[in-house]
């Protein structure tokens, strides 16, 4: 009986000595991080260090291309079809 109990004392500490572990890693861990960033801001490290271009220069306007076709603009419809309206007004 004896046994049993220091094999579950054993384990209890074991246990118990793990998450104690656990837990100092982790807030040491935290405060490494808050240090080491407290120290960045005071260097100015964390500033964005990109400088952005500058607007580019807006280009000139083109030059005017003279007109492919050089005839002059025509009716479609000829004179020699009838319009509606006057064939209306004749009935």
């Amino acid at each position: 009986m004896d046994e049993s109990i220091e094999k579950k004392l054993a384990k209890y500490k074991s246990t118990r000595a793990k998450k104690c572990t656990e837990k100092i890693l982790s807030a040491a861990s935290e405060r490494a991080d808050s240090i080491v960033i407290s120290k960045a801001k005071t260097m100015k490290v964390l500033q964005d260090t990109f400088v952005r271009p500058l607007v580019p220069v807006r280009p000139g306007r083109p030059d005017l291309l003279e007109p492919i076709d050089s005839s002059f603009p025509e009716p479609i419809l000829n004179n020699s079809i009838i319009n509606l309206s006057d064939s209306t007004k004749k009935q």
